[in-house]
């Protein structure tokens, strides 16, 4: 009974991601069911501005820059998750100086497309910030051809060919990797394909908090990227085994929308699975 209430619920959400899907097929500034995308599409222009949303103590969203950027500040500086479309860079770094004074030392990009990682270059030099991602994600974003990489349709491709290949992911793993920045530790996990062939989970375990991208970006259905080595088959064991696995999370970042509960997630699993 329960098993088909979830799926029912959401049955409802995926007609609306649908929706929204046809809408995103239209460009970049057409409109959104509003509650279901909270973060518009495309590359910085003219007039637009981010936004900051306060989740926790030194915990802060960043909307508006295409994709939850989140930014947890420590004594050892900030740890960006994300960094959105091109150009939204000085809106991050104008919204980060509201907050706090000190700079951005680790990026971790929870996959490749351009809506969570083109700004990666416009963060401060290379040599200061430690750019982190998985394995996959850094290949992806080093293709020649990375036209595939516009992952929201915008038609953008990742920016690091040439001098700015210097952004690029210097760390990066293939299973788990433990970081800390200050007293913050972060758990990172690759679970296997889904979206991508390089999503992450990050946890932050003192919170009780996980950064999960586009394994959840919204209620419903979830876009697929085969060409970038995502799996509509493997999507729902992948999500199997990332629940399975992570212990005392409680909270979820999206990759696009709300913040979210555990259930919220699980209940994503199963209607993936259905």
């Amino acid at each position: 009974m329960k098993r088909a209430f979830v799926l029912t619920s959401l049955i409802a959400a995926a007609t609306l991601s649908v929706t929204v899907a046809g809408f995103q097929g239209r460009g970049r500034g057409a409109a959104r069911p509003e509650g279901l995308l909270q973060q518009p599409q495309g590359a910085w222009q003219q007039g637009r501005v981010a936004t900051v949303d306060k989740l926790r103590d030194n915990v802060y969203r960043i909307l508006n820059t295409g994709s939850n950027c989140t930014a947890f500040i420590t004594d050892a500086g900030v740890v960006l998750i994300e960094s959105g479309y091109p150009g939204w860079g000085r809106e991050i770094l104008e919204k980060l100086k509201s907050v706090t004074d000190k700079p951005i030392t680790m990026v971790i990009n929870t996959h490749a497309h351009v809506d969570h990682a083109a700004s990666n270059v416009e963060l401060g030099p290379a040599e200061a910030v430690s750019f982190v991602a998985h394995e996959n994600a850094k290949t992806n974003m080093s293709k020649a051809d990375c036209s595939t990489l516009s992952g929201a349709g915008a038609g953008a491709c990742t920016p690091f060919k040439g001098e700015n290949a210097k952004y690029l992911p210097k760390r990066t793993f293939k299973d788990k990797l433990s970081l800390k920045s200050g007293s913050l530790q972060m758990d990172l996990s690759y679970y296997g394909r889904a979206h991508t062939s390089g999503d992450i989970v990050i946890e932050f375990p003192s919170m009780r908090l996980a950064h999960v991208g586009d394994l959840f970006a919204w209620q419903g259905v979830p876009r697929l990227m085969a060409e970038d080595g995502g799996s509509t088959i493997a999507f729902p064991e992948t999500l199997r085994k990332a629940q399975a696995a992570i212990k005392n999370v409680d909270t979820i970042i999206t990759g696009h929308t709300r913040v979210m509960t555990w259930q919220d997630w699980v209940d994503q699993r199963e209607f993936v699975t259905e």
